[in-house]
């Protein structure tokens, strides 16, 4: 407002101020409360542009990230320039989500719902998107052999002191998990931290990414979740026949 004061940016939120959680349990977004907007708050490790030599700008959107700092192997690279978001290659014409970490990417348009009130088995976190769900066990399986895979991988969590690390492995092929075309390898693997901050508003989080089929070296991100207890989460269903209609 002019007077300085921030608007929430759900109406039904009465106060756009920070609120302290007691634990990881509840609702979380990639914006903090009162942002008009979501933010890319991105610390990507630095890299050598030196080969890359195709054109790499994006417009906007949660997948700029990845756009702006995959370094693609050839088979990355001939995988994104064959891909035609308006077709059946698309796996969200087939309601198919965005498995981590694309979801964490696309955190500041989406709320993240988690649950740990089966904490010692498992964690459960739900997303807006595709009213996705997906399990990290924290009983201390181990991941399964490479001939099962999941839509959302399979991930396996542990603390190391104050923070959540979550190991996933065992991804379906996903055309375009990234949405620019970069499909999911059989070798694709995800490790994902979080901490709560000192005053328990948001968690600190950092993923590393690394497939060696389509993806040349990890590409590590590091971002915020902030406690958003006020806001209201409205989980879209998707319907095929709706999604279906965007083809060429």
């Amino acid at each position: 407002m002019a007077d300085g004061s921030p608007v929430a940016v759900n109406p039904e939120t009465s106060l756009a101020q920070r609120i302290p959680a007691e634990s990881m349990h509840g609702k979380w977004s990639g914006r903090s409360p009162g942002e008009t907007a979501p933010r890319i708050d991105v610390s990507p490790i630095p890299l050598d542009l030196s080969d890359l030599s195709r054109d790499r700008s994006c417009s906007g959107g949660f997948d700029c990230s990845f756009i702006e700092n995959l370094a693609l192997t050839e088979a990355g690279w001939a995988a994104r320039e064959a891909y035609d978001p308006l077709s059946s290659e698309n796996p969200e014409t087939t309601c198919i989500g965005r498995p981590t970490p694309a979801a964490l990417a696309s955190s500041g348009g989406y709320l993240q719902e988690w649950d740990l009130s089966q904490q010692e088995e498992k964690i459960l976190i739900r997303s807006e998107w595709f009213n996705e769900l997906r399990t990290v066990w924290m009983d201390g399986r181990s991941h399964p052999g490479p001939s099962e895979t999941f839509a959302t991988g399979h991930s396996i969590g542990y603390w190391v002191g104050d923070t959540l690390v979550v190991d996933t492995r065992n991804f379906d092929n996903h055309r375009s998990p990234y949405q620019i075309g970069v499909p999911s390898g059989s070798q694709k693997h995800v490790v994902e931290r979080y901490t709560l901050s000192e005053d328990r508003t948001y968690m600190q989080v950092e993923f590393m990414l690394e497939d060696p089929e389509y993806i040349a070296r990890p590409y590590i991100r590091s971002s915020n979740l902030y406690y958003v207890p006020n806001e209201t989460m409205y989980a879209s269903d998707c319907d095929p026949d709706n999604t279906s209609r965007f083809f060429r």
